[in-house]
């Protein structure tokens, strides 16, 4: 199935909503950290789990905190940062190592 992945550089963490069917997993642990809009509202959380996350051609397992939140993933800097993704704004491209996936300021499919 393929769902929205918003990048989003403010986030310091990649959240997925739990109605994402990557959220199948049981949840591994309650999430010790509050999370906050940008507008400082709080958002309720449900755990931390290990999911896949297929970007590409290229598949990822990580944490994610599954949150009640509008979009259906978004991509935070320790996914970015962990498997070196390079965000060219200029070409509106995300680049794993040589893969470029195109995106837009709605997101990309993945």
């Amino acid at each position: 199935m393929l769902y929205y992945l918003y990048v989003y550089t403010g986030a310091t963490k990649t959240i997925i909503r739990p109605d994402v069917s990557l959220c199948k997993e049981p949840t591994k642990r309650k999430v010790s950290v509050k999370l906050r809009t940008a507008t400082g509202q709080e958002i309720p959380t449900h755990g931390i789990m290990r999911v896949n996350i297929e970007i590409g051609s290229r598949v990822f397992r990580h944490e994610v905190i599954a949150a009640d939140i509008t979009e259906e993933v978004i991509l935070g800097m320790d996914v970015i940062k962990r498997y070196g993704f390079n965000l060219d704004l200029k070409k509106d491209v995300l680049r794993i190592d040589n893969e470029e996936i195109p995106f837009s300021d709605t997101g990309m499919m993945c």
